[in-house]
């Protein structure tokens, strides 16, 4: 059972995905200074000793904007944060705002010359799509290593071939906060660093490297394009990304979405939706399984009507639901990967 309120990711959980406990080398490859991909450090170059590398990522939009997927350690108070671009300056960042169940990240840099990626739509893309992997491939680090940087004299990103074998909701059992792609790289022995950008062969950003796994051996898990915009909107609108609460409760161990139960004074509750009910579409998104009502709920913003469309019975109907904002959690459970809790517990 899942209970369809926005939770927030586990960090012993995201870093299994993020790499992060491995550590990389930066990628030797070069280009020229005006890429709009480069890699997020923290600790400045002037100290004695080099800066840490946490992630890889792009310059969106007006190139203003540098989006990554990072570990929850870093937040408004974090320093010396800066990017690199490719054969480019060290640029200072400011941390703008995190999603608190993915890990995407918006940094701001107060000046960039080159502009910035165009966000494509990865939801169009069919099984067996082409597409690039936007960055040098690195090596993990053996253990014991260090993690930082032994020089930051590196080149420009290495465009790779790639392509889109599927969708994925969950991995090992363990389920993500939305539908991400399964991208497969021509190397298996490599691995690619969190944020690492997914363009298509037009050269629009379609996703983000959210971690590596070895079924098949070699692929990314990656964070699609409408999660990225999602966040930015955010940001845009509120000053922060907040995830939304539903408050339904459904089957994970059926394929159809049937309500189960309904949390107390939650939104879907007051919105008149009743157990037994089968969600047909959120908003703009059909829903036909339960991984698609997970991945629909992902993208709801708080406080912003959206309809509903469901079967009672026989009869199709519609309801207005008005999404809230996730309560604080005041146990310490360990939250869901899901946007809907497993087996029906409070979280």
């Amino acid at each position: 059972m899942a209970d369809c309120h926005q939770i927030l990711l586990a960090r012993s959980r995201i870093l299994l995905f993020f790499g992060l406990f491995f550590g990389f080398v930066l990628p030797l490859s070069a280009q020229h200074s005006a890429s709009p991909i480069g890699y997020v450090t923290i600790g400045s170059s002037a100290r004695v000793g080099p800066p840490a590398v946490l992630a890889s990522g792009c310059f969106v939009g007006d190139g203003k904007q540098f989006v990554t997927v990072l570990g929850f350690g870093i937040g408004p108070e974090t320093r010396d944060l800066a990017i690199h671009g490719f054969d480019g300056p060290e640029l200072p960042a400011s941390f703008l705002a995190q999603d608190p169940q993915t890990g995407l990240v918006l940094l701001e840099v107060p000046s960039k010359e080159a502009a910035g990626l165009t966000l494509g739509e990865s939801k169009g893309l069919g099984i067996g799509t082409p597409l690039r992997i936007g960055g040098s491939a690195v090596r993990r680090t053996m253990l014991g290593e260090p993690r930082n940087v032994p020089a930051m004299n590196v080149g420009g990103p290495q465009m790779r071939n790639a392509r889109l074998v599927g969708y994925e909701i969950s991995h090992r059992g363990r389920a993500f906060p939305l539908r991400h792609l399964l991208v497969a790289q021509p190397d298996a022995r490599t691995a690619t660093m969190p944020g690492t950008p997914v363009l298509s062969e037009k050269g629009t950003l379609v996703g983000l490297v959210h971690g590596m796994t070895n079924q098949p051996p070699g692929t990314c898990f990656v964070l699609p394009s409408e999660a990225i915009a999602k966040v930015r909107s955010c940001y845009a609108r509120d000053g922060m990304v907040s995830p939304a609460w539903v408050g339904l409760v459904v089957d994970t161990g059926r394929n159809t979405p049937v309500v189960l139960e309904l949390r107390a004074d939650s939104p879907a509750a007051l919105c008149g939706i009743l157990p037994g009910d089968v969600i047909c579409a959120v908003a703009d998104r059909s829903v036909r399984s339960v991984s698609d009502l997970v991945d629909a709920c992902y993208y709801l913003n708080p406080d912003t009507p959206v309809d509903l469309a469901l079967i009672r019975g026989t009869e199709p109907m519609a309801v207005s639901l008005t999404p809230g904002r996730m309560p604080t959690l005041k146990t310490k459970a360990k939250p869901s990967l899901y946007p809907v809790s497993t087996g029906g517990e409070e979280q």
